[in-house]
């Protein structure tokens, strides 16, 4: 069996970036600077008004699993939630690729994603939505 040296328990989400006004956040009731938690329907409406501008996966914890495993760390895992759809398949990808061992479990729903959008002022403003991040696993 493998020792790991790094385990990390977060929520998986997919990060994805927008360039918007203030009466963008405005008109869907969006606090601008801060993060709104919102439904998968309220997220799902306000991105089918913008073109992303890039994605990538998100979460802290996966992050820090990222940065261990490219200063030269060995042996990391990362847990937390997704569903069986394509975004949690960008994320599994996402640990294949940085060599992160993935102790995902596969919920039903849709995985997290978090709408990070970015006004001319540069001030940054969150929709998010955590999904199957934020459900309890029974065992």
């Amino acid at each position: 069996m493998t020792k790991n040296e790094l385990l990390a328990l977060g929520t998986p989400v997919m990060d994805v970036f927008y360039d918007a006004d203030y009466e963008f956040c405005k008109k869907h009731g969006l606090e601008v600077g801060c993060t709104n938690h919102l439904s998968d329907e309220q997220v799902s409406g306000i991105e089918s008004e913008l073109k992303p501008v890039l994605e990538a996966a998100g979460d802290n914890a996966r992050n820090v699993c990222e940065s261990f495993v490219k200063s030269g760390g060995s042996n990391c895992a990362y847990a937390g939630n997704v569903s069986d759809d394509e975004t949690g398949g960008k994320i599994r990808g996402n640990l294949k690729r940085n060599g992160i061992l993935d102790l995902m479990a596969n919920l039903e729903g849709k995985t997290g994603r978090i709408m990070c959008i970015i006004t001319p002022d540069k001030q940054r403003t969150f929709a998010v939505y955590l999904g199957a991040g934020e459900k309890k696993v029974e065992m």
